[in-house]
């Protein structure tokens, strides 16, 4: 994969969290969840886990560049900050999977 092939890299940590949580935009081709299956879930809580599982890679992007690079710093918090926005806009209007306005 890309990032592996990256492992010497300074940004490997910024590759490993951008692709650990970017399959967070998967949760538009999830299935309707039913209530008894809970193989398939329901869009939102899945965002926050694939969120979750970037977060070990921005918290070490947050630590090594505190003092260094702000920019770096920011971009952390910026990811973070856009992986939550995504996660409360579809808790707020996809609680059951992909809506579509038939208007």
């Amino acid at each position: 994969s890309f990032r592996e092939g990256h492992r010497a890299s300074k940004l490997f940590n910024h590759l490993s969290a951008f692709s650990e949580a970017i399959p967070a935009l998967g949760w538009v081709t999830m299935k309707i969840p039913e209530a008894t299956d809970p193989m398939n879930p329901k869009p939102a809580p899945y965002v926050k886990e694939m969120k979750d599982a970037g977060m070990f890679y921005t918290n070490r992007v947050l630590k090594d560049f505190k003092e260094k690079d702000n920019r770096h710093v920011e971009w952390a918090r910026a990811w973070i900050q856009t992986l939550m926005a995504l996660h409360d806009y579809v808790k707020e209007h996809h609680t059951t999977g992909l809506a579509w306005n038939k208007a």
